[in-house]
């Protein structure tokens, strides 16, 4: 059976250097905790933690290292990087859009946003 399956990863945390009005030369990597992974079904998510795909209780976190950040429009940038998901690293292209700067309501700290998606084919994970 194929299909395709939307998810998020609730934990995670990153390392960001870089001027937020141009990403073009910045440093940034970032951890995900494979064991938050969410796509609103508790027995995929088991399925994805197990051996068959995280394999978290070996390889509990996934990781992402920048190695080129390309402009393509005033707020859009695709980013390049070394994915690695349970020991096999791949290239992969993140589309990251900037969503302004901003003090935050609650705790008046200063705030920038972005957003950023990917996609990634299970099977080149083997």
């Amino acid at each position: 059976m194929n299909s395709n399956v939307k998810g998020i990863f609730n934990a995670f945390e990153g390392t960001i250097e870089a001027d937020p009005y141009d990403l073009t030369d910045a440093t940034i990597d970032f951890r995900i905790d494979a064991n938050g992974v969410d796509t609103r079904k508790p027995d995929r998510d088991n399925h994805l933690r197990s051996a068959d795909f995280f394999d978290v209780e070996k390889i509990p976190e996934l990781s992402f290292k920048v190695t080129k950040i390309e402009k393509k429009l005033e707020d859009a940038y695709d980013m390049l990087g070394d994915f690695t998901i349970k020991d096999v690293t791949k290239p992969v292209k993140f589309d990251i859009v900037f969503k302004g700067v901003a003090k935050d309501p609650m705790s008046g700290d200063e705030a920038t946003r972005f957003t950023g998606s990917t996609k990634i084919n299970r099977e080149d994970l083997a």
